[in-house]
């Protein structure tokens, strides 16, 4: 009867702790990345009345004879299945598509979460809403990211400047004809074209790169001679032109030469590009209009950031006032061999174990690790139709331990009231 009262007592205990997992669940139904548990029961320990005998050429084995004496939890474990991910519009809420946890420092510990319900300090560094400190790479200067280097604390400060690049590649493009009425702004009376650019010194001030495209030999088109002239806004000077190359095309208008002209004017030296990225030519002499242009340079003035955006392989890009944009980090991510091993730390954080194994860290879409959505959060996990359920279970289990409790009383009762 003793028996049956410290098993029941074990039950008691076992289903209250089901039932206290079972309720921090569903106090977490509405928890940003919040991992639902799930409990498992074992045997506590059994009794041997008797043991096992062999059988014999006379008689048979006999099976061996066990009381079991309770139940305990064998262990309670996260279940790390993707949440659903909830629409936001807040660049800086992230959730992880796929496995991972975001890296975050507080006061010296490492912590490791999957809510990225993120914030930007007084300082402008990246924090979680309890001020942790998030991880990652920060880019350099020229906006390079060495995501092999140790981690650091990100932050996006706002007012972050990025200086002027003086303009040093001119790219041309489209098809260069004779221009009906065209006035040559180089004082050269012969059929051609021009075409200008704005381009940037090293401090960031502004000029009028022109380019003036004349045949070198009035009405053949396979031929020309290209000038050049930087023009300061609002002066008075006329400016001077500097015979740059020529332009030589096979009589199908197709480009012979694609070596970029180059055009130097005191310190500076620009090279006029006549091919793509691939070295394709851009630059034709069909039969046809005139389309040629300046397609893009590579200068530009000051500018400081506007706003921000977060990749899915977690580079933080910043936008300037310039047109321009810079890389200023990377986010980190960790994956782990056995993250079951990881230990709650409160705030929705984990820490690393023995049995969790080593941090594996990396950028997002790496190896193992999964994609970072930006503008979303992960939402808890927790099946509340399963929770109630289980619910329901650990209640019964509850109830019918406390009801072997009240037999075995009752038994001991009637034991005691035996008299002589």
């Amino acid at each position: 009867m003793l028996r049956s009262l410290f098993s029941g007592v074990s039950g008691l205990d076992a289903n209250q702790e089901m039932i206290d997992t079972i309720g921090n669940d569903i106090a977490n139904v509405n928890t940003t990345g919040y991992k639902s548990n799930s409990i498992e029961f074992e045997d506590l320990l059994s009794q041997t009345i008797s043991g096992a005998t062999a059988p014999s050429a006379n008689i048979g084995g006999i099976n061996p004879t066990q009381v079991g004496l309770g139940v305990k939890v064998a262990g309670i474990e996260a279940n790390f299945t993707q949440g659903t991910s909830e629409q936001t519009g807040n660049p800086l809420d992230l959730s992880i598509q796929g496995d991972g946890f975001f890296i975050c420092n507080g006061n010296g510990q490492t912590y490791y979460t999957r809510a990225g319900a993120l914030q930007l300090d007084a300082n402008g560094q990246l924090v979680t809403p309890d001020g942790y400190l998030v991880q990652g790479w920060a880019a350099d200067s020229q906006g390079n990211i060495n995501s092999s280097g140790p981690l650091t604390n990100l932050a996006i400060p706002s007012g972050q400047s990025i200086g002027a690049n003086a303009t040093q590649n001119v790219d041309l493009g489209g098809n260069l004809a004779p221009q009906s009425g065209w006035t040559d702004p180089a004082g050269t009376a012969t059929d051609g074209t021009s075409t200008s650019v704005t381009v940037y010194s090293a401090n960031g001030s502004t000029q009028t790169l022109n380019l003036v495209f004349t045949e070198a030999t009035a009405g053949d088109p396979t031929s020309w001679n290209v000038q050049a002239a930087l023009i300061t806004p609002g002066s008075s000077t006329t400016p001077t032109y500097t015979n740059i190359g020529t332009l030589s095309f096979n009589s199908d208008g197709t480009l012979k030469s694609t070596t970029p002209l180059k055009f130097t004017s005191g310190s500076t030296t620009i090279n006029i590009n006549l091919t793509d990225s691939s070295g394709n030519p851009t630059v034709t002499a069909y039969a046809s209009d005139d389309t040629l242009s300046v397609l893009s340079q590579d200068g530009n003035a000051p500018g400081t950031l506007q706003s921000y955006s977060i990749g899915s392989n977690g580079v933080i890009q910043g936008v300037f006032s310039n047109g321009q944009t810079k890389d200023l980090g990377q986010i980190a991510l960790a994956t782990f061999s056995n993250p079951d091993g990881l230990l709650r730390a409160g705030d929705t954080n984990f820490t690393a174990t023995a049995n969790s194994g080593l941090a594996q860290v990396g950028p997002p879409g790496n190896g193992s690790r999964g994609t970072v959505q930006a503008g979303t959060l992960e939402a808890s996990n927790v099946d509340l139709a399963t929770e109630f359920t289980q619910l329901i279970e650990g209640e019964r289990g509850f109830q019918a331990n406390g009801s072997v409790i009240t037999t075995s009383d009752q038994l001991l009762q009637t034991l005691l009231s035996l008299k002589p």
